[in-house]
């Protein structure tokens, strides 16, 4: 009698299990199931992905790590999200995508050691020769296109329009002209729209894009000036507000 009581009861706490079981997988990170999958199951460090509007970031250190985090161009670098860990030991974070945002600069911290990602080939140097990473997000089709577009945190963006898989750069009084050191991304392969968010101090400024190999001023600016070489540049007012 006892066994067949066992017998009865172990369907039952199968069920129980898979209830349980599927409540956790869809509840986690956000009730998807893919990102669960895709973060239980990684074994090793990955390239960023973009999942349900969401960063998924990868990381496995070569030695023993207590914490890894991430910090954001966007959030100043003030915030620290910290990653989790799973079953393999890879420390992962899902981050939501910020609204309105073309590209994300950021930063890994990893035991208090700042650096870029090592996963991420688009790194760039700011001009205190920081690393930093990049990553293009995918466009929205509410998202502003307009040029230049001043941030309530002081940041601008800056957007030029050409053909798709250029280098485009923007060069300006706020970096002394250098036509290499601020490389626009991409919004996505095939767009030919190109972007780039900078924080940029207080005052007047001029600016020009270098798209193969010339310098055009930004044609959706129509405050335009001469600079004392004689050449036409676009005009960035920051003295208001």
């Amino acid at each position: 009698m006892r066994e067949v009581i066992f017998n009865m009861k172990k369907p039952v706490i199968i069920l129980l299990i898979a209830i349980l079981g599927s409540a956790f997988l869809f509840s986690y990170e956000g009730g998807s199931r893919d990102i669960y999958f895709k973060i239980a199951g990684a074994k090793m460090t990955e390239a960023p992905q973009i999942m349900e509007n969401k960063l998924i970031l990868l990381y496995k250190p070569d030695e023993p790590t207590r914490f890894v985090g991430a910090a954001f161009a966007h959030e100043d670098y003030i915030s620290i999200h910290p990653f989790k860990i799973n079953e393999n030991e890879v420390f992962y974070l899902v981050f939501p995508l910020p609204e309105d945002q073309a590209s994300l600069d950021y930063r890994l911290i990893v035991d208090g050691l700042w650096m870029a990602d090592p996963s991420n080939s688009r790194i760039y140097r700011d001009t205190g020769g920081i690393s930093i990473s990049n990553l293009s997000l995918p466009p929205s089709e509410t998202r502003d296109l307009s040029s230049p577009q001043i941030k309530q945190d002081g940041r601008v963006t800056f957007i030029f329009k050409g053909n798709s898989g250029e280098k485009v750069y923007l060069s300006g009084s706020f970096n002394h002209w250098d036509p290499f050191l601020y490389r626009m991304s991409e919004l996505s392969p095939g767009s030919g729209i190109y972007e780039i968010t900078l924080p940029i101090r207080r005052g007047i400024h001029y600016y020009q894009f270098i798209y193969r190999g010339a310098a055009y001023t930004d044609p959706q600016n129509l405050d335009l000036s001469m600079d004392i070489n004689n050449r036409e540049v676009s005009v960035l007012n920051l003295t208001s507000g």
